[in-house]
């Protein structure tokens, strides 16, 4: 099988298949609409930098035990190239669910720098994000970030945990499309300071809460 029909890095459906995709970078795994499973643990750099959904398509990732981690600091330059923004999964288009049928499998951002706002993952205009099951992991930041009209994120089931800052967050006042904002259906988020909170939410989206457990010691 030629190996230019299976540019995915550490994606399962390559390594059935034999081929060496070594040569492709983290950054352009979704290229395709499809289920994406990982076969491995994956550690971004400065020189892969963000996950990126930028394709009006509907992905699936499969954690399948493992774990996606990086420490942002090395690559985070807030606002001044969409790139280098503090997340590791980054999406301005289409539809992403997250999975993990293993158990087990992370998202984390190891990064012991000061607070920043960009979310592990970071979803905007208009990007719709469920959360099936994953464990998020951030210090200080944020889980999840959803920005502008039209994005939703649901969260069924998982765990985000954070030191300092917030499980899900968004804002915005201008939000009128119908559905856009944070649905949390079950999972847990817990956040370990007293001045930090589960939810962030000065939006006029929607925020539904019909299920889980959500703390701020």
């Amino acid at each position: 099988v030629p190996a230019e029909l299976f540019p995915y890095v550490g994606i399962l459906k390559s390594v059935l298949m034999g081929v060496n995709t070594e040569h492709y970078s983290y950054g352009e795994l979704f290229n395709e609409a499809g289920d994406y499973i990982l076969s491995e643990d994956i550690v971004l750099s400065g020189d892969t930098k963000a996950i990126e959904l930028s394709k009006d398509i509907e992905v699936t990732l499969d954690l399948n035990g493992h774990t996606i981690s990086a420490d942002t600091s090395t690559y985070r330059n807030l606002g001044n190239d969409p790139k280098d923004y503090g997340s590791i999964i980054y999406a301005t288009s289409g539809d992403i669910t997250i999975k993990d049928g293993v158990g087990g499998g992370k998202i984390c951002d190891t990064s012991a720098e000061s607070y920043h706002g960009d979310g592990v993952i970071r979803v905007e205009k208009g990007t719709h994000l469920t959360i099936e099951k994953a464990i998020i992991e951030v210090k200080e930041g944020v889980g999840i970030t959803a920005h502008g009209d039209g994005t939703r994120v649901t969260f069924k089931d998982g765990e985000i945990k954070v030191e300092y800052g917030f499980g899900i967050g968004t804002n915005g006042l201008n939000i009128t499309e119908p559905g856009s904002g944070i649905y949390v259906e079950g999972g847990t988020i817990t956040v370990a300071s007293a001045d930090s909170a589960a939810i962030y939410h000065p939006s006029s989206g929607t925020l539904n809460i019909s299920g889980g457990t959500l703390s701020a010691a």
